[in-house]
């Protein structure tokens, strides 16, 4: 049972309006096109999950969207929070473009796209994060599990 419906976030509503009202010329106008494209597709990545995790039966699951708790004065975000009777599975969406290299022993992931290079944190890292504050936070949790879905 879906608790919270995927839906467009504040944060890419208020760039849409941003983006109708800054001029094309404006110094910051590439760097608000640049966060607004990279958060429509994390958005679409998160909705085309919607199709699989409707296949699940309504009275076993309960399906969280968007889920942000704090722990310890620092906040942090789940895509997706999947509970059930045997265990809690938090889903981390990544709709990434490019050729992508994991760095495991640098826990790192670069992606190569037009002939630019980005790097960050490999999700494997950040979970690590996300699953040490959800158990401080929970302290019935039977199982956790982590999954991270690259589209």
């Amino acid at each position: 049972m879906f608790c919270n419906e995927c839906t467009i976030s504040l944060r890419i509503k208020k760039l849409e309006i941003l983006l109708q009202r800054l001029p094309y010329n404006h110094p910051v106008h590439p760097e608000v096109v640049a966060e607004y494209k990279s958060r429509m597709a994390g958005y679409r990545g998160e909705k085309s999950l919607l199709f699989y995790l409707n296949m699940l039966p309504d009275e076993k699951y309960y399906i969280f969207h968007g889920i942000r708790l704090l722990c310890k004065g620092y906040y942090f975000q789940m895509d997706y929070l999947i509970l059930c009777s045997a265990f809690v599975l938090v889903l981390e969406v990544k709709n990434i473009s490019g050729e992508l290299k994991f760095e495991k022993d640098f826990n790192q992931t670069t992606c190569k796209k037009k002939g630019t290079r980005k790097e960050s944190g490999t999700p494997s890292y950040k979970q690590g994060f996300k699953r040490r504050s959800l158990k401080a936070g929970c302290s019935i949790i039977i199982a956790l599990q982590y999954l991270s879905i690259i589209l």
